[in-house]
């Protein structure tokens, strides 16, 4: 029985990060394909699912590149008395990839690379030391190294295919495979005054641009006073997102809960017919395909987003999303007015949504992604 070992940074136990239900899900079919499996990843149990995990602290915010570096020796260790009897390394994204790149070189194991993020062009977007501004261009050429070294590489949309391939990756050995959800986990049924409730769910860093929806809020509730709006999650923007709040003296419209556990985290869903997607022109995140667009649709939510590459290779504007300018707090605010004031238009892209989103159910992408890994596994 050929074994695999599935590592990422993003937490499995308690589910944490966009990555963690991707390699749950892919984990599962491996086992259905008759491969034994283990996780190295951020746990707090040692099975998952009868799958054994090797648990890593994972990195923090605060000290990403040196705890990213710990880890990656964490993992090392953790490994490395199985080292022999791995057969395929699949890792999400390269944060996981460091000290796996160096082992497969060296003991000549497979190595499938999925990749969801590039986590060094995220560092072009916010404020940095000198000797951050130092190592980027350094960082950033190891990240491609990392990719360009794997036996396959699995994008998760066309756009970061297409990146990828300017970046000297062998266009052959890409496939692409988009994120999802689990439709059928998300609750259906809302809440009394849903039709009035707005959300941001998932993580607040600098790349999700959320203090761009805080600004598009007083435009609405000139309108529309009884509007509610959800803030679910934290991050490194969380004070900065509160404090605008306060300044703006929007507080008694809002509701900021912080850190949630998923399954009580989706519950707010239930509160709100519309998700925001606040994502800034950057790079990165023309690459990727934000998980949360999946879990709006499967919670029957209209989705507002800005308008990205890759979400648009999946999303048509006005049939199951609103697209905004990026960054524009008032084309934002118009475009949710827009949507309070034509029911129609919102129960429209809610249903539209909903057939949408079946076609990126994780039973089905997880089933790609492991028949792509076997392949050239």
């Amino acid at each position: 029985m050929k074994l695999v070992l599935l590592a990422t940074i993003d937490s499995l136990s308690p589910i944490y990060g966009g990555g963690a239900l991707r390699v749950l899900k892919v984990a599962e079919k491996f086992k259905e394909r008759g491969y034994q499996v283990i996780f190295a990843a951020p746990s707090d149990k040692k099975r998952l699912n009868n799958v054994r995990a090797y648990s890593i602290p994972a990195p923090t915010k605060k000290s990403a590149l040196l705890s990213t570096m710990i880890f990656n020796i964490r993992l090392c260790l953790k490994i490395i008395s199985i080292l022999g009897k791995i057969d395929i390394f699949f890792v999400h994204n390269t944060t996981a990839a460091i000290a796996i790149f160096f082992m497969t070189r060296i003991f000549r194991r497979r190595f499938i690379m999925d990749v969801t993020d590039l986590h060094t062009e995220y560092l072009l977007c916010r404020k940095r030391n000198f000797m951050e501004k130092f190592l980027t261009p350094f960082l950033i050429f190891g990240e491609y190294l990392i990719i360009k070294s794997a036996d396959h590489i699995i994008a998760v949309s066309y756009a970061m295919k297409k990146h990828l391939v300017s970046h000297r990756c062998p266009e052959e050995k890409i496939s692409v495979v988009y994120d999802g959800a689990e439709v059928i986990r998300f609750p259906q049924k809302k809440e009394k005054g849903a039709n009035f409730g707005i959300i941001h769910f998932g993580r607040m860093d600098l790349q999700h641009g959320v203090v761009t929806f805080v600004k598009a809020i007083p435009f609405i509730l000139q309108e529309f006073p009884a509007t509610k709006f959800y803030f679910v999650g934290e991050g490194t923007e969380f004070g900065r997102v509160k404090q605008l709040i306060k300044n703006l003296h929007i507080n008694s419209s809002c509701v900021i809960t912080g850190y949630k556990p998923y399954q009580e985290a989706t519950k707010y869903l239930q509160k709100v017919s519309i998700g925001v997607i606040s994502r800034p022109d950057i790079l990165a995140n023309h690459l990727v395909v934000t998980v949360k667009l999946f879990e709006y649709w499967a919670a029957t939510l209209a989705v507002v987003s800005s308008h990205l590459k890759s979400i648009g290779e999946i999303a048509k504007d006005r049939y199951d999303i609103l697209f905004f300018q990026p960054g524009n707090f008032k084309d934002l605010a118009e475009k949710i007015l827009l949507l309070l004031q034509k029911p129609d238009l919102l129960k429209r892209l809610q249903q539209n949504g909903q057939e949408t989103v079946k076609k990126f159910d994780w039973n089905f992408l997880a089933s790609q992604i492991v028949e792509v890994s076997v392949k050239n596994g």
